[in-house]
């Protein structure tokens, strides 16, 4: 039997961010699945707190966003990569989910924050693929699954869950990806 993935919930955010990440862990945990939660400081300064994630486990960044970056200092995407190396992230690591909005759309021109992200990572960390989601994102939905695509402001509780459905919110359906699949 195969093992079960750690998933890895990294927080950049506010008091009301790293307790909607507790309740994250909380839900998935109690149906059994593998989620931990590492969380920062209002200052966000690194303290090793990544060197316990395997290169095989899944890491979220769980962030507030603004148009000034990420997190309560507001990291670029170069600064967010940066952050991710000082704070022990090991260079073999694999999956990195940017779970905050807008993570995976771009403007016209210009790359997404989590292609970005990718290309500040990908010299260091090889064998990284990193995921953006589109819309507003919420680690709430229906049947315990994460929300992504919703407009901007909307939450989950805003929805029944015939219009999630219809509308296609549930995470792994509004999820980019860096490199790009079949470019690995």
């Amino acid at each position: 039997m195969a093992a079960k993935r750690q998933h890895w919930i990294y927080t950049l955010g506010d008091a009301a961010l790293r307790e909607s990440a507790q309740q994250w862990r909380d839900r998935k945990s109690s149906q059994g699945k593998l989620y931990e939660l590492l969380q920062t400081s209002d200052q966000e300064t690194p303290a090793g707190r990544l060197a316990v994630v395997g290169n095989d486990d899944v890491l979220y960044v769980y962030a507030t966003a603004s148009p000034a970056g990420i997190g309560l200092t507001h990291k670029t995407p170069t600064g967010l990569a940066a952050h991710l190396a000082a704070e022990g992230l090991d260079p073999g690591h694999r999956d990195l989910k940017l779970f905050f909005a807008r993570s995976g759309e771009s403007e016209t021109g210009s790359p997404s924050y989590a292609e970005a992200v990718y290309e500040a990572l990908r010299s260091r960390y090889p064998q990284i693929v990193v995921y953006g989601f589109l819309g507003d994102v919420s680690p709430e939905g229906f049947e315990s699954h994460k929300s992504a695509g919703m407009a901007a402001g909307e939450t989950p509780a805003d929805l029944n869950e015939g219009d999630w459905n219809t509308r296609r919110l549930r995470a792994s359906l509004n999820r980019v990806q860096f490199p790009k699949p079949g470019k690995l």
